[in-house]
C-alpha cells in the first residue's frame, strides 16, 4: 500500500509522491526507532545501501519527502539518521523549507 505525500520543488512547483505506508506508519509510531523507518522504507522499495549512499533523482525526491514528512512529525531522528547515510543536500534543511542552506 502507497500513500500519497507531497513534495515541494524550489520554483513552488508540486508533485504527488508515493511514500510506502509501512514507512509513514513507522514514522509515526513512536517506538520505531530511525534505523526502523530507514529500514522499512530500504525493504518496501528494494533499495540497496548504496542506492541510499549514491541516489538516484526518484530516490532523492522519495528521500526529501520523507525528511519533510518526518519533520513534520518531530521524528528529527530520521532525518539526522538519513543525512548520516546520504550525501550533503539529499535530505534538505534540518528547519525551514527555504533552499538557502542544503547540508
Amino acid at each position: 500500500m502507497f500513500i500519497y505525500g507531497t513534495f515541494h520543488y524550489l520554483d513552488d512547483r508540486e508533485q504527488v509522491i508515493d511514500l510506502p505506508g509501512g514507512v509513514l506508519e513507522a514514522l509515526q509510531l513512536r517506538t520505531c526507532d530511525a534505523n526502523d523507518v530507514v529500514v522499512r522504507l530500504q525493504e518496501s522499495l528494494s533499495l540497496t545501501q548504496a542506492s541510499l549512499e549514491k541516489p538516484g533523482k526518484d530516490t532523492q525526491r522519495l528521500i526529501r519527502c520523507l525528511c519533510m514528512k518526518a519533520k513534520a512529525e518531530s521524528r528529527v531522528d530520521v532525518v539526522k539518521n538519513l543525512r548520516g547515510i546520504t550525501p550533503a543536500g539529499t535530505t534538505g534543511e534540518m528547519f525551514g523549507y527555504s533552499s538557502s542552506q542544503y547540508v
